[in-house]
């Protein structure tokens, strides 16, 4: 490596020139700063560059910036679960999304250093990496849909692969040519709907929730509006509604937005939600609290019928399947059923593989009373 540095004084330039670009350099800017093709064949072949994309390059130890982009963890698919970025960066007007105070945004630690010399890696780059490297190639785009849902944290994405594509929005009067690993979306956003996050340009909270949930199922796109109405990242609908009017599928998702409900812990709670209320007994509590005789709250319950002292809980595996949340949940369950209470406990494999026995299990307890 020190043998090409040395043989070649545009390195020096080009090394510069991608720390001002999270790492990444175009062929045209390495061409232009003094690199040949057969040098820039070296460095890829030789594992010092890594090809990002078709004409952009990633330059491993030229990133300077917090994320951990060069090197950064594999597996990254934006701001982990628990995390709201504390910080939005508005293009010309303010943001409407409401970030947590004092949140962590993603990737603000070290990270192992991927092997770029691996022939997979290019298709394991980290996930603000791969967005990075697209909008570099498309100028004027932004990151938008999908990928923009990732970087804000939104919840009920589907889960990704490695080899998802970046969903990029572009100017009408732009290329149509559809790059490889983007899928591009055509048509205008307003500036007051676009934010910055660590210098990517996307759509904003309200834009990109009103994007998905055009996109999805009636399930998927209450759930994404429960979790961002729970996580603060949009301050309401009405934003996200008008940003809907008028556009293809406006329609269909016109019922969905008095189905929403902020209150929702988990995206299986809304999933569940949604299939009693097509069966006719929808929950007339959620997250309701119960006490003991002091007034200390003991519980609060995912779905409520307190006339009927029913309680059916959203078990999700990934936090429930943990001992001490088995014991916590053997505990409190305990607490309930002295206090009278029944308790229904319903996973993801009741909902989507028996769902009519869950509608069964409730409407057949409701009927038989407290």
């Amino acid at each position: 490596m020190r043998q090409v540095h040395g043989a070649h004084e545009g390195l020096g330039s080009a090394v510069r020139l991608a720390r001002r670009q999270h790492g990444l350099i175009t062929t045209r800017q390495a061409l232009g700063v003094g690199l040949t093709p057969d040098l820039l064949r070296h460095l890829v072949r030789s594992g010092i560059w890594l090809r990002a994309r078709q004409g952009i390059y990633v330059l491993p130890g030229a990133t300077l910036s917090a994320d951990g982009e060069v090197g950064g963890r594999l597996s990254d698919h934006g701001p982990p679960p628990d995390s709201v970025p504390s910080r939005w960066a508005t293009s010309g007007a303010a943001t409407s999304g409401a970030a947590t105070p004092g949140a962590a945004t993603a990737g603000a630690t070290s990270w192992p250093a991927a092997d770029f010399t691996d022939p997979t890696a290019k298709a394991r780059l980290p996930f603000r990496l791969r967005v990075r490297a697209a909008l570099l190639a498309r100028p004027g785009a932004v990151a938008c849909g999908v990928t923009a849902g990732r970087l804000l944290g939104f919840e009920g994405l589907p889960r990704p692969a490695e080899d998802e594509p970046v969903h990029l929005r572009l100017p009408v009067h732009g290329s149509r040519r559809q790059m490889e690993g983007t899928v591009s979306h055509f048509g205008p956003v307003a500036v007051g709907d676009l934010v910055e996050l660590d210098g990517i340009p996307l759509t904003g909270p309200d834009r990109t929730l009103a994007d998905l949930v055009l996109a999805g199922s009636r399930e998927d796109a209450v759930a994404m509006i429960d979790a961002a109405l729970r996580r603060r990242l949009v301050t309401g609908l009405d934003r996200v509604i008008a940003a809907c009017v008028k556009r293809p599928g406006a329609r269909r998702v016109a019922s969905y937005w008095a189905l929403a409900d902020g209150r929702a812990e988990s995206v299986l709670e809304t999933h569940l939600r949604l299939l009693l209320h097509d069966a006719g007994v929808p929950p007339p509590c959620i997250q309701w609290p119960v006490t003991d005789g002091t007034g200390r709250v003991l519980a609060r319950l995912d779905l409520a019928w307190p006339g009927a002292m029913l309680d059916v809980e959203a078990d999700g595996g990934a936090v429930h399947e943990l001992p001490s949340a088995l014991h916590r949940d053997r505990e409190r369950q305990n607490q309930l059923l002295d206090l009278g209470w029944r308790v229904r406990r319903v996973t993801w494999a009741d909902v989507l593989r028996t769902p009519t026995k869950v509608v069964a299990a409730v409407t057949g307890w409701l009927a038989a009373g407290p």
